[in-house]
């Protein structure tokens, strides 16, 4: 039985700042959850000194904390697509214009579907992925300038 070789060939495609954007953006998302939440549904009042109980403060304080370090990375973000490689801006610039963009939006779907037998060779982001992180980049500036508007 002869094996099959397929010849591999790597791209550096994610840069270090953008893997560092992400992870950064994934903790910040966790902790504006999780302290969203207690701020919407307080904590049962305690009574006592407020200087030893101080939980609804502490709270507010790493949400709005979490609420400006998103911020300060979505920037970072924002200025690595003008000076990182062509995949760091793809996110930006999505090619609603392009003919070939449309065809591959329609593969992903045939391809999501099961109706396409191989997926598409993508190196980066699918044009799915392209649409999906660029209304993600919209609505984190919203909720930003929510966040600012109600700080």
């Amino acid at each position: 039985m002869q094996q099959k070789s397929d010849n591999v060939v790597s791209h550096y495609v994610f840069e270090a700042p953008v893997r560092i954007w992400h992870w950064l953006t994934v903790l910040c998302m966790a902790v504006l959850m999780v302290t969203g939440y207690f701020i919407g549904k307080p904590l049962p009042s305690v009574s006592g000194e407020a200087t030893y109980l101080f939980y609804m403060g502490y709270i507010r304080l790493i949400h709005f904390s979490a609420g400006m370090v998103f911020t300060v990375v979505l920037l970072m973000r924002i200025y690595w697509a003008f000076v990182g490689n062509r995949y760091s801006r793809e996110l930006f610039i999505v090619p609603v214009w392009r003919k070939s963009w449309w065809q591959g939006v329609w593969y992903e779907i045939r391809w999501y579907l099961f109706l396409a037998k191989r997926p598409s060779a993508d190196i980066g982001h699918n044009p799915i992925a392209q649409a999906a992180m660029f209304g993600y980049f919209l609505m984190s500036v919203f909720m930003i300038i929510t966040g600012f508007a109600l700080y």
